[in-house]
C-alpha cells in the first residue's frame, strides 16, 4: 500500500474539489490518504469524505522547513512504525491541481521503482540562496529539486527522519537530492507528458488561463497535466 499525504492551512474551494475526486477515486482502496492540516487553523469537513482521514498536526521548526512540510516531520516522527508498512509515501501541497483525481496521476508512475520522484531536478546557480543552509554532506553540489509533489520511497522517508535537524540540515529543496546522493538513492523526474506549468511564480499568464477554465468549468487551456500554484 502507499501513502498520499496532503498538506495544507485551510480548505479552499479548489482544495476540497480536489478531496472530492480522490474521495471518489474506485482506486482509492489501494491508498492510505491523509490530510495534515496546520493546527493554527479551524475548520470542521472530516464529515465530507468517507475515505480521506483530517489530521490536525502542529508546524514544527527544524531546518528542513517551518511551514507546511513540517507537518509531515512532525507527523512521522510520531507514527515512526507506519513508514515501513508503505511502499511509498505521496506529499502534495493543497495548490496543485489535476483535473482528474490525483489517483490517476499516481498510478501513472506506478511503473517507476525511484527513491524519489519529483517534477523537476536539476542545477542551480551558485548564487541560489538554498544550497547555503546545507550542512552534514561529505559533498555539496549546486541542484536542487522543485518539491510541491514529490513521492518518496520507505527507505528515503526513514533517512529523512532519521536524520533531519541531528546529522542533516537544509532546506527540503536542496536537502532532498544529496540525501539521495549520500545514501545511493535515485532520483528521477515525474513522466514530463504528465506535467503542466509547475511554478512558484503565481502571476504567470498561462496559470490565469488554467484559473479561468476552472472557474468557468471549460477546457480551452487546461490538459491532463498537474499544475502549480492554482490558487483557488
Amino acid at each position: 500500500m502507499d501513502c498520499i499525504c496532503l498538506l495544507t492551512h485551510d480548505f479552499k474551494d479548489e482544495f476540497i474539489n480536489t478531496l472530492v475526486k480522490i474521495d471518489r477515486d474506485p482506486n482509492i482502496k489501494n491508498f492510505k490518504v491523509i490530510v495534515l492540516f496546520d493546527t493554527n487553523n479551524e475548520y470542521n469537513i472530516s464529515n465530507q469524505f468517507e475515505n480521506i482521514d483530517i489530521i490536525k498536526i502542529n508546524r514544527i521548526s527544524s531546518s528542513y522547513d517551518n511551514y507546511g512540510h513540517s507537518m509531515y516531520i512532525n507527523y512521522f516522527k510520531q507514527n515512526y512504525v507506519s513508514i515501513k508498512t508503505y511502499r511509498y509515501i505521496w506529499f502534495i501541497e493543497n495548490d496543485v491541481y489535476y483535473p482528474n483525481s490525483l489517483i490517476t496521476f499516481i498510478n501513472s508512475h506506478e511503473a517507476y521503482n525511484y527513491d524519489l520522484l519529483v517534477s523537476e531536478y536539476g542545477t542551480r546557480s551558485v548564487n541560489w540562496c538554498w544550497t547555503s543552509s546545507l550542512k552534514g554532506f561529505k559533498h555539496v553540489s549546486n541542484i536542487g529539486v522543485l518539491a510541491v509533489i514529490m513521492r518518496f520511497s520507505a527507505e528515503l522517508l526513514l533517512k529523512l527522519i532519521d536524520n533531519i535537524d541531528k546529522n542533516y540540515f537544509g532546506y527540503l529543496e536542496a536537502i532532498l537530492p544529496h540525501i539521495c546522493i549520500e545514501n545511493n538513492l535515485t532520483i528521477h523526474q515525474f513522466l514530463p507528458e504528465m506535467c503542466g506549468i509547475l511554478t512558484t511564480d503565481c502571476n504567470l499568464p498561462l496559470l490565469n488561463l488554467i484559473r479561468a477554465d476552472i472557474q468557468q468549468n471549460t477546457r480551452y487551456y487546461t490538459e491532463n497535466k498537474i499544475y502549480h500554484p492554482i490558487k483557488l
